[in-house]
């Protein structure tokens, strides 16, 4: 019975020490399975450690790089803090120079401007006393040979005073003095005839060409009136554009245009000598080193109008060179048809007025743009050509004052 219960005890023992042994075995698989893994994961170690060391590399070089490039926008900073203060300073130091050179320039525009007063001034004495001369050395010519005993008197005085003893030093240096007076006063009377004389011819000259333009006219009115159709076709006969004159002179200076109108047609009938025969080549090619500046800019318009306030016939050849591309800009502006000719001139003018001095206002320059065309007309292709300007004596401002009807006449009487 005992023998019986321990078998059965033992069979029981025996069965839970099998369960804890497969329990055991079950935990010793899972354990090894976890050595494995630990295994894998020792191997992996040494790389993490490897790319952790590579990583801190990178971030140390990083670091540097980084404090270099700090360093260099400090310095990149400062040198430009230095470079806007420097800027600073000379834009400081152009802005006074700039009304330093303002102030000068108005300085020596005022200094120009009175210098050249003093030579025309100086021009007009000159040319007056070349008359003053011719006719005194005309009038003494006359005197010698008629034997004026005044002038006779006077010299034999002033060879006796030259060949008289020291003893009669005191009487010669007395009769010295009354020539001297007698001298002057001859002089003075002799230049006021001369004056008179110089006086009396230029208004003779004056009444000369006052008949001659109103004989002009008498025959002028004589002809058959044209007709307003007549007239603007003789008008649009140019291929300026003219627009209306609004410059239309008074009625008190009409006359001074007629004359000026019948003396260019005197002067551009008149024969053309050799020397002053100069051609259409030669006048145009004085104007190839402004076309060459910046043909057909706003900037070289500038400059034709600026130098076309300086002389006579060169005053005329600058005013038509102008006109004419000033002209030529215009079409260009309105070749496709979509701006009219009164906007496209606007425009022009506008562009020009920065490049122009400030007291030139656009309405001034509108007016003088407009005058200039009146040398275009003439001078221009179906006017009397550029080798007539050499034939004219009248200024630029003369000829500009003329009416479009006046041009046309002009034209029509010289060609």
């Amino acid at each position: 019975m005992s023998n019986t219960q321990s078998n059965d005890s033992l069979r029981e023992l025996n069965a839970k020490l099998l369960a804890e042994i497969g329990e055991l075995r079950k935990k010793f698989a899972e354990i090894k399975v976890e050595n494995d893994e630990l295994k894998d994961k020792n191997t992996e170690i040494p790389e993490l450690r490897r790319k952790f060391a590579e990583i801190e590399t990178e971030r140390t070089e990083l670091k540097a790089k980084i404090a270099e490039l700090l360093k260099q926008g400090v310095e990149e900073n400062k040198r430009r803090d230095a470079e806007n203060a420097e800027l600073k300073i000379r834009i400081e130091e152009l802005e006074k120079n700039k009304a330093d050179s303002s102030a000068e320039n108005v300085r020596r525009d005022v200094e120009i401007t009175e210098i050249k007063a003093e030579i025309v001034k100086l021009r007009d004495n000159n040319e007056e006393n070349k008359e003053l001369t011719f006719l005194q050395s005309d009038n003494i010519s006359k005197e010698m040979v008629s034997g004026n005993g005044k002038n006779n008197n006077t010299i034999d005085s002033n060879n006796n005073t030259m060949n008289s003893n020291t003893s009669e030093a005191p009487f010669g240096n007395i009769q010295s003095l009354e020539d001297k007076e007698t001298d002057g006063f001859l002089d003075e009377v002799h230049k006021k005839k001369i004056s008179d004389e110089i006086r009396e011819r230029k208004r003779e000259e004056k009444l000369h060409r006052e008949s001659i333009a109103q004989d002009s006219l008498i025959s002028r009115n004589i002809k058959t009136v044209p007709s307003g159709n007549d007239q603007s076709h003789v008008t649009s006969k140019t291929e300026v554009s003219v627009e209306q004159d609004d410059d239309m002179i008074p009625g008190e200076s009409l006359d001074e245009n007629q004359i000026v109108e019948q003396g260019l047609i005197h002067e551009l009938c008149s024969s053309i000598s050799p020397e002053d025969n100069v051609s259409s080549t030669e006048i145009i090619s004085s104007c190839v080193s402004l076309e060459n500046l910046i043909s057909g800019s706003v900037q070289h318009l500038s400059y034709l109008f600026e130098t076309a306030i300086k002389s006579s016939q060169q005053e005329i050849l600058d005013w038509y060179n102008y006109s004419f591309e000033f002209e030529s800009k215009v079409d260009a502006l309105m070749a496709d048809g979509r701006i009219k000719d009164k906007t496209a001139r606007s425009m022009i003018y506008k562009e020009m007025k920065p490049f122009l001095p400030t007291k030139i206002t656009q309405a001034n320059l509108r007016k003088k743009t407009h005058r200039a065309r009146k040398h275009l007309m003439l001078f221009g292709e179906n006017g009397i050509g550029l080798d007539k300007i050499k034939l004219v004596s009248y200024s630029a401002t003369e000829i500009s004052k003329l009416t479009n009807a006046q041009i046309q006449n002009v034209i029509d009487q010289s060609i």
